[in-house]
């Protein structure tokens, strides 16, 4: 893409902090694995069962558990951004709302892009993680359980 780029192209890597988007992608995994026939305000997934979801989902390529920035931004591409110097615009998708906004205020006027953003995952159940060592069962939320794994 970077090698055939015209000249009034503009190129836009949305980018998004590795372990917020690992973090995501198994909750968004958890709920479309296990929470999706749990009809209560709540889902419960047992670690064993979660671990083993979030192992299989990191081999599919079309999942974001197991692919991240590295895969994209390596040397290949830094050589090709520096041999063909686009216009390239690198963007934390927070501010994907204000550029939409820029964009339609200047070539779509018509348009009301409010209704462009809608945050799926605030309608979610909450998922809790249920911990099993020995005779012992806790009980942890799905993110305090990550904020324990994360790094592991």
């Amino acid at each position: 893409l970077i090698k055939q780029t015209i000249t009034k192209s503009l190129i836009i890597y949305i980018h998004r902090e590795d372990t917020d988007r690992l973090r995501s992608a198994i909750n968004q995994i958890a709920h479309v694995r296990i929470c999706r026939n749990q009809k209560t305000a709540e889902c419960r997934a047992d670690e064993d069962n979660l671990v083993q979801i979030i192992q299989q989902s990191g081999v599919s390529p079309f999942n974001e558990i197991g692919r991240g920035a590295v895969e994209l931004l390596s040397c290949p591409t830094y050589d090709a951004i520096e041999d063909n110097a686009p216009n390239l615009l690198f963007l934390h998708y927070r501010k994907v709302d204000k550029l939409i906004h820029l964009l339609s205020k200047h070539h779509c006027p018509s348009i009301d892009h409010t209704i462009w953003r809608k945050n799926e995952a605030s309608n979610k159940q909450s998922i809790s993680v249920k911990q099993s060592k020995k005779n012992n069962e806790t009980v942890v939320t799905l993110n305090d359980w990550l904020d324990a794994k994360i790094d592991l």
